[in-house]
């Protein structure tokens, strides 16, 4: 595991060390879910595959926010969940080197994977069908075509502009609310932030916020090392999409405001 640190950025001097010829599999994520830090995933890709290694990138919070591109990239695999996409709940994507999935033993046996079959005799097909046995979810598949298609319409720089500006304007706007521990400081950080408020219970302010109209995360976010990292039980995530607006931003500085102002 490569640590990270309290700015919230990997420490790459430590990856650049523990990187071997033994190393395997390298995994990380395009963008924290909870501090909003934007991994340097081409420079950690050259990496990895210096030394023999695949790369596998966890794209969820990326893929509704910045173009992707995984041939610049160069990793190997990379992943999201469809529903970050403005896509159905329940569907994601996997991407895969041609050459490499077609190595890769399938996982799980069914229909539609598998090319001719005798008794005690099985071929499969090509990559990517013999790793989609049985029945596809039709709908949620078109469903996400379609939210990727209203994404590439609107324009990936496009909006990940406009969350850039989201997360900077709501960054400043914070340093207005006394009591407030925003969660790291990378060099780049886009549509997420989490912070503590010194003095009030998390979820109670959670709560008290919901009842203004303002729905945020609570809790350790999946991240328990991150918030043993920083010694909290856990935090407050603001997240940003492309259809906030820095008005959605004002009315969270405000609650906030409310909020602090009872401690």
């Amino acid at each position: 595991m490569v640590p990270i640190g309290l700015n919230g950025e990997l420490d790459l001097s430590v990856l650049k060390n523990v990187l071997g010829m033994k190393t395997r599999l390298v995994a990380l994520t395009h963008i924290s879910n909870t501090i909003g830090a934007v991994n340097e995933v081409k420079l950690i890709t050259d990496l990895a595959h210096g030394v023999g290694a695949k790369v596998l990138i966890d794209g969820a919070q990326a893929v509704g926010r910045i173009p992707i591109n995984v041939q610049e990239i160069g990793c190997d695999f990379y992943v999201f969940s469809g529903h970050k996409a403005y896509g159905p709940t329940g569907t994601g994507v996997l991407f895969g080197k041609f050459d490499i999935l077609n190595t890769m033993p399938a996982w799980q046996g069914g229909g539609g994977m598998v090319k001719d079959i005798h008794a005690g005799t099985a071929t499969l097909k090509r990559a990517p069908h013999k790793f989609e046995p049985g029945s596809p979810n039709f709908a949620g598949i078109f469903g996400l075509e379609t939210a990727i298609n209203y994404l590439t319409k609107i324009g990936m720089h496009k909006i990940h502009a406009h969350v850039s500006t989201l997360t900077s304007y709501a960054l400043q706007q914070h340093q207005s609310v006394p009591n407030i521990k925003i969660l790291g400081c990378p060099s780049e950080r886009l549509g997420v932030i989490s912070f503590t408020i010194n003095g009030r219970n998390l979820k109670e302010v959670a709560a008290e916020l919901d009842s203004y109209g303002l729905d945020l995360g609570v809790g350790h976010h999946c991240a328990i090392p991150l918030m043993e990292k920083y010694e909290i039980a856990g935090s407050i995530r603001i997240s940003f999409a492309m259809y906030n607006s820095k008005s959605d931003i004002d009315a969270l500085i405000n609650g906030l405001l409310r909020v602090c102002h009872d401690i």
